[in-house]
């Protein structure tokens, strides 16, 4: 059975981060939407927003009628629109390390692995 349907104590290391890299594509597709529905369709636009989308904002475009549950104690940063979701990590998390803050699809190296980045780099 796939851990995504077994208890979460049980989650490996490697679902959690599975999980997590699903969650800030599902911010982002929620970003996406809330500005296409509000008319916001080209980089100006982007540009002239005083206020990006909060939690409550994307509800609607999560699909569940809730926002994203972290599964290890990761924060989400929404963050403006000209700019991807984050996800900031408070514990390791399988291979990577306490601390990560990471974004998708912009810090994968050519194969596909994330590259981190911390208070320190």
């Amino acid at each position: 059975m796939s851990p995504y349907y077994t208890s979460l104590n049980r989650w490996t290391g490697e679902s959690k981060q599975n999980y997590i890299i699903d969650n800030l594509r599902f911010i982002d597709g929620a970003k996406s939407e809330w500005a296409i529905e509000h008319g916001i369709t080209n980089d100006a636009q982007i540009m002239q927003l005083s206020n990006p989308p909060t939690e409550q904002d994307l509800i609607p475009y999560m699909g569940g009628g809730y926002f994203l549950h972290p599964i290890a104690g990761e924060i989400y940063i929404i963050n403006p629109m000209n700019l991807p979701p984050v996800a900031k990590l408070t514990r390791k998390v399988g291979t990577w390390p306490k601390d990560a803050v990471f974004w998708l699809p912009y810090n994968l190296n050519p194969a596909g692995q994330l590259i981190f980045t911390n208070g320190t780099n």
